[in-house]
């Protein structure tokens, strides 16, 4: 019945094969409006909070104050930023699902719930690690992928077409990994707020 949405971006024509709010329709608008009207459109009676602006530092401890959370995502792209989340929910035994960097993968097989000590193969979640032992955030659950990153082609190789590209050239996010991340972290919220475990074993 209530939830707050925070993201600073606009839509831009990149996100269209990946990103629900994106169509061509919505580019140059803000992705939490965007993300606000199908949000009502779903269920006209949510009381939602719209946070349009980019959280960083202390403004996180705000806006994570503001309200009684029953659950936090963390699908931000700054790492500090999601430590930051992490430390504050873990200060107040508040559940949490980070979801880790699905870039430069193509199985969505590999995708797996774990927490972040048991990661492997992710390069997010190497830094994370580091960071949460320092910080001493423990258990953090996340969805990762346990598969190898495609590998970046470096600066001044030669592409397939025979062009040389002045900067290292990734794959980037395959169309399919966002939204399928995004609904196997739906999906572990709603069963944890259920209480249905039977088969949600955290997986290594």
């Amino acid at each position: 019945g209530r939830m707050t949405v925070a993201d600073a971006d606009t839509v831009n024509a990149t996100n269209i094969n990946r990103q629900l709010v994106a169509l061509h329709s919505t580019v140059g608008r803000p992705k939490a409006e965007v993300l606000a009207e199908r949000l009502r459109d779903i269920n006209p009676e949510i009381a939602l909070t719209v946070v349009n602006k980019y959280i960083k530092d202390e403004e996180t401890y705000i806006l994570l104050d503001a309200a009684r959370y029953d659950y936090v995502v963390d699908a931000i792209d700054t790492i500090s930023q999601k430590l930051i989340v992490a430390k504050w929910c873990q200060d107040r035994g508040l559940r949490l699902i980070s979801s880790m960097g699905g870039a430069n993968k193509l199985n969505p097989e590999r995708l797996r719930f774990s927490t972040i000590e048991r990661t492997k193969s992710c390069p997010i979640c190497k830094v994370m690690r580091k960071e949460c032992r320092k910080r001493g955030i423990r258990g953090l659950q996340v969805l990762y992928s346990s598969e190898v990153p495609m590998p970046v082609t470096p600066r001044g190789a030669e592409l397939p077409d025979g062009r040389r590209p002045e900067k290292g050239v990734t794959l980037g996010t395959m169309s399919y990994m966002p939204p399928i991340m995004g609904q196997m972290i739906a999906g572990r919220v709603i069963c944890d707020l259920a209480d249905l475990h039977n088969d949600l074993d955290v997986q290594e």
